[in-house]
């Protein structure tokens, strides 16, 4: 299909058009994402801040993917034989917060940075560690970031955004605004970390910008389309038409009208182009009921389950396909007028033409 593979899709909507129905796609070979390298520097990991919270492989497990089982069995095997060690790292954390405090300080007093004081791990008494986790019991998010350093888990759902009415309401309302914390910009954060490399090995490509060139035609707008079979029609229950493409089942996109469920009815001039197989079975056409779609791109879901994203193929790359060039319409033709001859309407007087009584 030469598609690219996508980091997973956002839970939030997109709008309905031919090019953006479809998940924006951010490659999963991206620099910034495609790392398992966890970065050394304690204040990094804490703050979560580059690549260390946007990495597709970390050490500990995704909280929201465990049950209750799951969780609790994870807390008393791996979390309750690691206390001494989560004390030797607030000890670190402690140190760098020391530090960074008095860098504070030196640059307030307009003092070289050179000349504050900094904290080492050895230097740190057990009055500054007990002041320092005092301060973390108070401070959730910040414990919880702690926490998620040391164990190196994988970055939790983000909150739900608010939209333009939540916003507008509690700017003219009296009520102090809800607080939304940014838990991850992580592109794994809501479905979770692959078990693999997110590109599963299937394609290598960052992106579909190429342009197929036909042996006859030349190049074309759109990549030759593919053959998708109808696994299943709308059925009576809602449940929305199914798609075989390449041995990867998927699901039809909205907004177009070659994939509308609702039938229009043979008035309907739209109704031409609507794919007959998606509404009903058709017990006449021998291997069953077919349809060209163009494939966009794909990602790999925390299962291993390949999401892949597909559009109704364009009219004239199906023809080039099938060898029926001769039957794609010819565009309409304006009827123009050559510059400098165009018509212009003379304004003057009717004396002379016999019209002057008039």
């Amino acid at each position: 299909m030469n598609i690219p593979i996508s980091t997973p899709r956002l839970s939030k909507s997109v709008s309905a058009t031919r090019d953006q129905n479809i998940p924006k796609h951010r490659s999963v070979f991206d620099d910034s994402i495609d790392t398992t390298v966890r970065n050394s520097s304690i204040q990094a990991g804490i703050t979560g801040q580059g690549k260390d919270d946007t990495r597709w492989k970390f050490s500990g497990p995704w909280l929201a993917g465990l049950t209750e089982g799951e969780f609790q069995e994870y807390v008393a095997k791996e979390v309750g034989r690691r206390k001494s060690g989560f004390r030797q790292f607030l000890k670190e954390s402690c140190a760098a917060s020391l530090t960074n405090e008095a860098r504070k300080k030196a640059v307030q007093n307009d003092e070289g940075l050179g000349d504050f004081k900094t904290t080492s791990v050895e230097e740190v008494t057990e009055e500054q560690l007990s002041t320092f986790i005092r301060h973390l019991r108070y401070d959730i998010s910040t414990l919880n970031l702690q926490i998620r350093a040391f164990l190196d888990l994988a970055p939790s759902p983000a909150p739900r955004a608010q939209d333009e009415t939540e916003i507008y309401d509690e700017l003219i309302s009296l009520r102090r605004p809800k607080s939304v914390e940014v838990v991850s910009s992580s592109p794994y954060a809501e479905s979770g970390p692959p078990k693999t490399h997110p590109s599963a090995g299937l394609s290598y490509s960052r992106n579909n910008s190429w342009t197929y060139n036909h042996a006859l035609y030349g190049p074309q707008a759109h990549a030759p389309p593919v053959e998708a079979r109808i696994v299943m029609p709308k059925n009576a229950s809602g449940a929305p038409p199914v798609l075989g493409v390449g041995g990867v089942v998927a699901d039809i996109s909205s907004g177009f009208i070659q994939f509308d469920v609702k039938p229009l009815g043979s008035s309907n001039p739209k109704s031409h182009d609507q794919v007959a197989g998606l509404l009903f079975v058709e017990p006449q056409k021998y291997g069953g009921s077919k349809t060209w779609v163009e494939p966009k791109h794909a990602y790999i879901d925390a299962k291993g389950k390949i999401v892949l994203s597909v559009i109704p193929a364009d009219k004239d790359a199906v023809a080039v396909k099938e060898g029926k060039v001769d039957e794609i319409p010819e565009p309409l033709q304006r009827n123009y007028l050559p510059a400098g001859k165009t018509f212009t309407r003379q304004n003057g007087s009717g004396e002379g033409y016999g019209l002057s009584g008039f």
